[in-house]
C-alpha cells in the first residue's frame, strides 16, 4: 500500500531537483528552455481561444434557453 501510494508522487523528486532541472532535455521537454516566452504566448493565445469559443457557446445557450 505504501508503494502504490508513494509512486503517484514519485515525479515530485524529479522535478524539485536542481540538477535535473538545469539539463537540457528538461528543461526542452518542461518548455523552461530556450523558447519559454515562445511557450507563454502560446499558452496565452490558446487561452484566448478556449474563452472565445466559451463566449460563444454561452451566449448560444442563453439565445436557445429564451426562445420559449
Amino acid at each position: 500500500m505504501g508503494q502504490a501510494m508513494a509512486s503517484p508522487l514519485k515525479h515530485l523528486t524529479y522535478i524539485f531537483n536542481s540538477e535535473i532541472k538545469s539539463l537540457p532535455f528538461f528543461k526542452a521537454v518542461m518548455g523552461t528552455g530556450v523558447y519559454l516566452w515562445d511557450n507563454v504566448r502560446n499558452l496565452f493565445i490558446i487561452l484566448g481561444g478556449y474563452l472565445f469559443i466559451y463566449g460563444i457557446l454561452t451566449f448560444l445557450n442563453k439565445k436557445i434557453s429564451t426562445r420559449h
